[in-house]
């Protein structure tokens, strides 16, 4: 038989769940076009091992995707 050892000094709170009252178009993002759109324009900004010509076309997906 264990005995559980309770620790007097322990104080617990409990918080209602708090939603982010503002979209901050990053966590928020549920929709996948939205998703892919954003990621898209992510690859085509960081990656150096592509040609302009598609980062330019992965740019234009990208927006076009993620309506900016």
């Amino acid at each position: 038989m264990s005995v559980l050892k309770v620790d007097l000094f322990q104080k617990t709170f409990r918080f209602p769940y708090l939603k982010n009252a503002h979209f901050d178009s990053h966590f928020d993002l549920t929709d996948p076009h939205q998703l892919a759109g954003k990621t898209l324009l992510w690859v085509a900004r960081d990656c150096r091992s592509l040609p302009e010509t598609l980062k330019q076309s992965l740019r234009l997906v990208g927006a076009v995707l993620y309506k900016r």
